[in-house]
């Protein structure tokens, strides 16, 4: 399949906020562009044509739609490009991050989640178990509220 973007990915590791269909989850983005972004999701919401808001931190968020999901990845294009200041900006928090943790860049492409490198992996992990506690809070909430 070629590839039709326009504008070079950069990789990077960085925890996002993705709102769709009126559902929020917490994703990691593993490269981004002025145009887009590849995104895997820890529950999978995201579907291929959804409209989706994706934050980025620090006031940097791009809306956008979901033009392919394989396992729980999905290749966003955002409807208006962001500036490259601001995709600069996302990539040196991303590096600095990454420099402090130890974390290794991993881009999954259409590799399934058992494929990440351990670093990866263990990010991973850690996102799926704050996920999985979020979601029992959650639960928890609304059993008492009835």
């Amino acid at each position: 399949m070629p590839d039709r973007r326009a504008a070079e990915r950069i990789q990077i590791v960085a925890a996002v906020e993705c709102t769709a269909g009126g559902q929020r989850e917490i994703a990691t983005a593993y490269d981004i562009s002025t145009d887009g972004c590849l995104l895997q999701t820890s529950l999978g919401l995201l579907e291929e044509g959804d409209r989706v808001c994706v934050r980025f931190g620090h006031g940097q968020s791009a809306e956008g739609r979901v033009m392919w999901t394989r396992y729980r990845n999905a290749g966003v294009q955002f409807a208006t490009p962001l500036p490259s200041a601001a995709v600069a900006g996302i990539v040196r928090r991303s590096a600095e991050w990454a420099r402090k943790t130890q974390a290794a860049v991993v881009p999954v492409g259409h590799r399934p989640a058992h494929a990440l490198a351990p670093a990866a992996e263990l990010g991973y992990r850690l996102h799926y178990t704050f996920c999985v506690i979020l979601m029992a809070g959650c639960a928890a909430t609304l059993l008492l509220q009835r």
